[in-house]
C-alpha cells in the first residue's frame, strides 16, 4: 500500500527498468466486440450513460441472415459486455444514424432517429423515430414519409421545454435523382405523433446530421450543404430554429475546398459552438492539409471565435475531421474524430475558448495496417473524469482480426488509455493483458498496487502526479516485491 493522503486527486505513473505501462484493471479499457458473435458487419453510432451506471452503445447489427437491424450493447464500467439486444423489422431493413444519434432523456429512457429501407431501392426509405425504455428495449418505432421522397434519418434529440421530440436528416426532392436533396427537422410530441416537417438548403444536397435544444424552446442544426459552394463543395451548415421548426438564422462556413459537416451545441453561455474541419487544399497544388476545425457563435450567428489545428500536425497530404463536440461540466469542449483516412481515431480536449488542453490519437491492436478503419463515433464522460467513447472498428486482410465490428474504449481524463501517457511517449497497451493493477486511480488516501507477471524488477518505481500532470513524489519498491 502507498499513503496518498496529502493528495487530494492524483494520477500514477508507474516507471520500471524497462518503462513499461498497462491499464489500471479497474477503470481504462479498449474493447473491440463482435456484436452478438455472428460475424456480421457492425456500426456504433453513439454511446449513453444508462441510469444504472453501466453503458449503452447504439449500433446497427446484422442477424445471420444478413437483415439489418436496432442493434444496442449493454457494456459494464470495466467494459465487460453485459446484455445485447437485436430488433428487425418485418417491413425492411433498419438502420441506425450517424455519429452521436441518440439522446438520454430526462427520465433516463432514450430516443434516437435512423432510417429503414435505405439499402433497399426497392422499398421506400423512410425516416425512423425510436424510442427506447431505461434498459436499451425498444419502446415505440414511428415511420414518417411516403414512397417519393426517398429520406434518412440521422439525429434525435427532446426539448426538455416542451417535451416535445425532434430529428434530423435529409430528403429527396422529387423528382428523385435530380441532385436536390433537402435538410428537414421533424418534430413530434412525447409520443412520436408528428407536429411539424420543415426542409432547409438550396438547389443541391444539403443534409442535417445533428440537433441541439436550445434554452429558448427552439433549435440549433448542423449538417452540411453543397447548394452554397461555387464549386459545388461541401461547407458547414449552422441553422437555428424557433420551437416550431422555422428557421431564424443560417451560416454556411467553409473554405472553397471539401470541408466536412457542422456537429452543433448550445454552451453555458448561451453562445453555439461547432465542430468540423478545415480544408487548406489548393487546387492544382502537391499537398492536402485539411484541418480539425472548431468556432463560436453568438445568439445572432456571428461569429466570435475559431480555430484551426495546424500546429498540432506535421508533414502534408493528410486528413483530419472532428464529428462530435461536447462541453463539459467546466465549460471545457471534448471532440473525436478522425485521421488519415480513418486509420486512427482522434480526440481533442480545449478550454472553453477553443484553446488546445491536449490531443491524443487512438487505435485498436487488431487493426493498424494500411487499409484498417478506427472511427469514433461518439464521447461521453465517464461521471470519474475520464471518457467513454464508441464507434467502429474494420480491419484489413492484413490486420488480425478482418471485418468490421464495434469498438468501445475508456479513457482517464488526460485521454490516456494507460495513466501516464501524456508524460511518456510510445506507451503500449495489450487488450485484455493487465500486468499491473493499480487501484483505485485517481487515488485519495491508500492506492493498492499489484504485479501480475512475477517479481517487481530492480530499480522500479512509483511515481505520483496530480490530475495536471505536476509531479508529487516518487517511491522506490524493492526488488522482488508482488
Amino acid at each position: 500500500m502507498v499513503n496518498a493522503k496529502t493528495i487530494l486527486h492524483t494520477t500514477l505513473l508507474m516507471i520500471a527498468a524497462l518503462l513499461f505501462f498497462l491499464q489500471a484493471e479497474a477503470q481504462y479499457f479498449n474493447k473491440r466486440i463482435d456484436f452478438m458473435g455472428l460475424d456480421m458487419p457492425e456500426n456504433g453510432f453513439s454511446i449513453e450513460l444508462m441510469i444504472d451506471g453501466n453503458y449503452i452503445l447504439f449500433n446497427s447489427g446484422r442477424s445471420i441472415n444478413y437483415e439489418l437491424g436496432l442493434g444496442r450493447t449493454i457494456i459494464s464500467p470495466q467494459g465487460e459486455v453485459l446484455f445485447e439486444h437485436f430488433n428487425l423489422d418485418e417491413t425492411g431493413p433498419l438502420y441506425t444514424g450517424t455519429a452521436n444519434t441518440s439522446t438520454k432523456l430526462l427520465d433516463g429512457t432514450f430516443v434516437s432517429s435512423g432510417s429503414r429501407g435505405w439499402y433497399d431501392s426497392e422499398l421506400e426509405s423512410m425516416i425512423t423515430l425510436n424510442k427506447y425504455h431505461e434498459d436499451g428495449s425498444i419502446e415505440w418505432i414511428q415511420l414518417y414519409g411516403d414512397s417519393i421522397n426517398q429520406s434518412i434519418g440521422r439525429a434525435a434529440t427532446e426539448q426538455p421545454f416542451n417535451k416535445n421530440l425532434a430529428c434530423v436528416g435529409s430528403i429527396n426532392i422529387p423528382p428523385v435523382g435530380n441532385g436536390d436533396v433537402d435538410a428537414f427537422v421533424l418534430i413530434t410530441d412525447s409520443i412520436g405523433n408528428m407536429v411539424q416537417l420543415s426542409t432547409f438548403g438550396g438547389n443541391g444536397v444539403d443534409e442535417f446530421l445533428n440537433i441541439c435544444p436550445t434554452i429558448d424552446g427552439g433549435y440549433l442544426l448542423g449538417g452540411y450543404t453543397r447548394s452554397y459552394n461555387s464549386q459545388g463543395n461541401i461547407d458547414h451548415f449552422v441553422v437555428k430554429t424557433d420551437s416550431a421548426g422555422n428557421e431564424q438564422w443560417s451560416k454556411v462556413i467553409g473554405t472553397p475546398r471539401e470541408d466536412s459537416w457542422a456537429d452543433v451545441l448550445q454552451s453555458s453561455d448561451a453562445n453555439y459552438v461547432f465542430c468540423g474541419s478545415w480544408n487548406e487544399y489548393t487546387i492544382g497544388g502537391t499537398e492536402h492539409y485539411t484541418f480539425p476545425y472548431i468556432s463560436k457563435l453568438d445568439s445572432a450567428g456571428d461569429l466570435i471565435w475559431e480555430h484551426t489545428y495546424e500546429d498540432l500536425f506535421e508533414g502534408s497530404n493528410y486528413y483530419t475531421k472532428l464529428r462530435i463536440v461536447k462541453e463539459l461540466e467546466n465549460e471545457d469542449l471534448i471532440s473525436i474524430g478522425e485521421r488519415a483516412g480513418a486509420n486512427l481515431g482522434i480526440m481533442l480536449r480545449t478550454d472553453k475558448d477553443g484553446n488546445v488542453i491536449w490531443y491524443r490519437e487512438f487505435m485498436h491492436p487488431t487493426t493498424q495496417s494500411y487499409g484498417a478503419a478506427n472511427i469514433i463515433n461518439d464521447v461521453i464522460p465517464d461521471g470519474e473524469g475520464g471518457f467513454v467513447c464508441g464507434g467502429w472498428l474494420y480491419g484489413s486482410p492484413l490486420d488480425s482480426i478482418q471485418g468490421q465490428d464495434l469498438w468501445v474504449f475508456r479513457t482517464d481524463s488526460m485521454g490516456c488509455l494507460v495513466p501516464g501517457c501524456h508524460l511518456v511517449d510510445n506507451v503500449e497497451v495489450h487488450e485484455e493483458e493487465v500486468l499491473v493493477s493499480m487501484y483505485p486511480n485517481p487515488v485519495q488516501d491508500l492506492l493498492s498496487v499489484h504485479l501480475k507477471s512475477g517479481p517487481m524488477p530492480r530499480g522500479a518505481q512509483l511515481e505520483l502526479y496530480d490530475m495536471h500532470g505536476r509531479h508529487h513524489s516518487t517511491t522506490t519498491i524493492n526488488p522482488g516485491a508482488t
